[in-house]
């Protein structure tokens, strides 16, 4: 019996080994452009948040909320949904730019933007730098202010969904941001802890918009998200600044998880552009369902009250319709783990809300087509 286990692992390691296909074969920009609504947001595997650029807030295909056709930038927010046909989420859009608070989009070089699994990167029109990266349920910012621009960043809590309840809290170097919006999600919570730098001077003009002027060009903001509260976004940040503890660590983590997520479905052979195709495909769905349970196991179910899940990880975003028929045969094959979560996560729905998932989002029933699937 041991003997065969080595065995195994041996072959399986050699698997690993032959495979051609590793994280620099993903394109995060494939499928933004024509009618294919996918987000090169920065994002790890199964994760809570993607963060990323807003180019468009409207029409079909402006559901991720980016399209590749776009040269100018509303922000960038911490969650988006890709290849969907329908639009949602863009929670707490960061605008890195300006003295005044202005509700337009700044233009951005095209040429500049870059992406990769967990990165995200663009220059805007003015010269300012701004990047993304993605742990599990946070994540880091990391501007570059141009030298004739100010070192000025607005928060925009108003973006896109129509906000039922909205706060701002300052704790010392941390600053909580909540949110109850209503879109696809009929009462989305969303909150956001962020953990400024020493010499940020924090205006809050109002419950929605937040001003945060930087003390040098050079910044790093650490942010964690949660569904549940101020406390779970502090416990999702605090474990994001665990796992990593700056900017450039996340990026090298976050790429190595994407890696080991493409061993899961190794192959040989094949064109660079086969290669890029496929693991591209597999990133795509990697990226959904996603977490949507706490660091801690805590989550927002659809009774709207919080729950514990301590043994196995909450999930959400069930398009199931578009899912059934091949993504989750695909899970059952090389995610057998998360597999079993997801069923564990479906079950839980059922339990709160008396019949099992349609197409649910941020713990709510959208009942977008039709059957339980």
């Amino acid at each position: 019996m041991t003997r065969t286990l080595l065995f195994a692992s041996a072959l399986c390691a050699t698997w690993a080994a032959w495979g051609q296909i590793s994280v620099a074969d993903i394109d995060p920009f494939i499928g933004t452009g024509g009618h294919g609504h996918t987000h090169p947001s920065a994002t790890a595997p199964f994760g809570m948040v993607q963060i990323g650029p807003d180019t468009r807030r409207e029409g079909w295909d402006g559901c991720s909320g980016y399209h590749f056709t776009d040269s100018t930038v509303w922000g960038f927010s911490h969650t988006h949904l890709s290849g969907t046909g329908v639009g949602d989420y863009g929670d707490f859009l960061f605008k890195p730019w300006g003295s005044t608070f202005q509700d337009a989009p700044v233009a951005f070089l095209k040429s500049s933007e870059s992406a990769s699994a967990g990165y995200y990167g663009v220059t805007l029109a003015d010269g300012t730098r701004a990047e993304f990266t993605a742990a599990e349920r946070g994540g880091f910012h990391r501007y570059t202010f141009a030298q004739d621009q100010p070192a000025v960043a607005w928060i925009d809590i108003n973006y896109r969904d129509r906000v039922l309840r909205s706060k701002v809290i300052q704790f010392g170097e941390t600053l909580i941001l909540q949110r109850v919006s209503q879109g696809w999600a009929r009462e989305q919570h969303a909150y956001l802890a962020v953990r400024i730098p020493a010499g940020t001077r924090v205006t809050v003009l109002d419950s929605l918009h937040v001003q945060l002027q930087f003390a040098g060009p050079d910044v790093e903001l650490a942010v964690g998200f949660s569904g549940t509260g101020p406390e779970g976004a502090e416990r999702n940040l605090r474990a994001t600044l665990k796992e990593s503890s700056n900017f450039a660590r996340c990026t090298e983590r976050s790429a190595k998880l994407w890696d080991a997520e493409l061993d899961r479905a190794q192959v040989t052979g094949g064109s660079a552009t086969d290669r890029r195709i496929y693991a591209t495909a597999l990133y795509h769905a990697f990226s959904v369902p996603n977490l949507w349970s706490d660091a801690d196991g805590r989550y927002r179910g659809m009774d709207g009250k919080i729950h514990d899940a301590p043994n196995h990880q909450h999930y959400t975003v069930f398009s199931l319709w578009d899912t059934y028929r091949t993504a989750h045969p695909l899970y059952a094959l090389v995610q057998p783990e998360r597999t079993n979560d997801f069923i564990a996560s479906m079950l839980d729905m059922h339990d709160q809300s008396g019949r099992l998932p349609v197409w649910e989002l941020a713990g709510n029933e959208t009942n977008c087509m039709i059957g339980y699937h």
